[in-house]
């Protein structure tokens, strides 16, 4: 499995997500997006990472506030607009 990597969203918060890719390296595979739900991590499909991998790029994304990503300040909204740009920006 791999470690956490970060990317900073627009909004300045610095958010953790995982790629894991076991697929063949002179084809391009398609990516499969894994999103936990509230009060989870990505850390959820530990297990189901070396059978899928094996056929996608899998990229796991910890959530604003969740796992090993920043937890954003009390005054800032979490919304469902904010989390699709979350995952726009990581794509």
């Amino acid at each position: 499995m791999t470690e956490a990597l970060n990317f900073t969203a627009s909004d300045g918060l610095s958010l953790a997500y995982y790629t894991d890719d076991f697929t063949d390296p002179s084809k391009k595979a398609p990516t499969l997006l894994l999103l936990h739900a509230a009060m989870g991590s990505a850390r959820r499909y530990f297990a189901w990472v070396p059978h899928l991998a094996r056929d996608w790029r899998v990229v796991r994304l910890d959530l604003r506030g969740h796992g090993r990503s920043q937890v954003p300040p009390a005054e800032q909204m979490l919304t469902l607009d904010r989390l699709v740009l979350d995952v726009a920006e990581l794509l």
